[in-house]
């Protein structure tokens, strides 16, 4: 195997210029010195073949002790201007060693890493947690790009973790400067956490459009897109009475009974977002529910519930109060007269009649009270005004009104 002769007497010259730049005292003038020593031997280098095991390791070894005083090398003031006078190529790596001092915050590269790290993964499982939120119910507009738009912000600031990421950053941070990437992409990332955060505690108003878009496509007939959006409201923000409330309505007019009932009873529950008004109509409705079932003994637990909570002086000025207490008193003499207690059935129609003298199912069911009682006279009575109030535009009614007429022709015969 052929050496330069040259190659030797090159690497002992460096090995020596080394030792001396590695003392406490080294100068400029040793600093060029072994730089030039370094251009000695890769001048000799491109001369030879191939390189003995031994004489490369040894090489290698002095390149790594050179590198290792850089700060030494780069801290002489004419190191830049040697270099430009120079002009050695790129693969001289000695004559490139950057002169920049980093940053403070080049220097925290490590702490800015760390925190990306920690506010993508929050930001991720804040993303994980609105997914099925907006996904419930089905697709619409809002809730494709309520998904999509963090999910690729999240991407997109992942930079380092992932290709895709590392991809979209270089590509977008191309005009910057590399020491400000890692700070850069920290600042994002809180921002981005920040937005998602945000957006977390707006579920709860956000829940307020879409419950306002399903009380209108309901009042349409459009009871499956309404359902939809109710669910939507409730994923949002599952302590929304309101939203359980008229659900439960839906699944009435559905005829999904159990599933009605379940939403009556979750909005009772929800005393802190519910106003009294929906707990009062929730607990009148479930009431009704139990009493269709007959269910007569559980269904005036909710009922009592419910008339033990009303604002008697709400009652007095406002007529949306008046009717759930004519409600809540009727069904409860309902389940009372069902349950064959005649005297507290009568109780309770008699005051649901002082609050709607008009009103035809009090006097239907109270004329079933009397006929328990087997006051015949008293029976006919309300039997009557049952069929002069009464509307037909429920079932309860229009079967209450059809039993009341057959009383009264049985009554005429002679």
């Amino acid at each position: 195997m052929r050496v330069d002769r040259h190659l030797y007497p090159a690497i002992k010259q460096y090995e020596e210029m080394l030792a001396q730049l590695e003392t406490a005292t080294s100068s400029a003038e040793q600093v060029i010195k072994v730089l030039l020593a370094r251009d000695a031997i890769q001048n000799s280098l491109q001369k030879v073949e191939s390189l003995p095991i031994s004489l490369l390791l040894h090489l290698t070894d002095l390149d790594r002790r050179l590198r290792e005083q850089q700060a030494i090398i780069t801290g002489v003031s004419d190191y830049p201007h040697w270099r430009n006078s120079l002009q050695p190529p790129d693969s001289s790596w000695w004559w490139h060693f950057s002169t920049s001092r980093p940053r403070w915050w080049q220097r925290l590269d490590w702490f800015w890493n760390g925190l990306t790290l920690v506010f993508l993964t929050i930001s991720v499982s804040l993303i994980a947690d609105a997914v099925p939120r907006f996904l419930s119910g089905g697709l619409d507009t809002i809730s494709v790009l309520a998904v999509i738009i963090p999910s690729l912000l999240t991407l997109l600031t992942s930079g380092a973790l992932t290709p895709i990421g590392r991809a979209a950053r270089n590509y977008l941070f191309q005009k910057l400067a590399k020491s400000y990437w890692s700070l850069l992409t920290m600042a994002i990332a809180l921002i981005l956490l920040c937005l998602l955060i945000l957006a977390h505690n707006s579920f709860p108003h956000i829940a307020v459009y879409f419950h306002a878009r399903g009380k209108e496509q309901y009042l349409a007939g459009k009871l499956e897109e309404s359902k939809a959006n109710y669910q939507k409201a409730i994923a949002l923000n599952p302590s929304y009475a309101e939203a359980h409330y008229h659900l439960g309505l839906l699944y009435e007019d559905l005829q999904q009974f159990p599933k009605a009932q379940t939403e009556y009873q979750l909005a009772v529950q929800q005393d802190v977002s519910a106003t009294l008004l929906t707990r009062l109509k929730a607990y009148n409705n479930w009431g009704r529910l139990l009493i269709l079932q007959k269910k007569y003994t559980q269904a005036i637990a909710p009922l009592l519930e419910g008339k033990n909570a009303l604002d008697e002086e709400q009652v007095t000025t406002n007529r949306d109060f008046q009717q759930v207490k004519y409600a809540l008193l009727k069904n409860l003499g309902w389940a009372q007269l069902e349950l064959k207690h005649y005297s507290e059935a009568k109780s309770l129609l008699k005051e649901a009649i002082d609050l709607h003298s008009k009103k035809a199912p009090s006097y239907c069911l109270l004329a079933q009270v009397f006929e328990g009682q087997s006051q015949t006279k008293e029976a006919l009575g309300n039997w009557s005004k049952c069929i002069a109030y009464a509307d037909g535009n429920s079932p309860d009614e229009y079967l209450w009104k059809s039993i009341a007429q057959e009383k009264l022709e049985k009554e005429r015969k002679p």
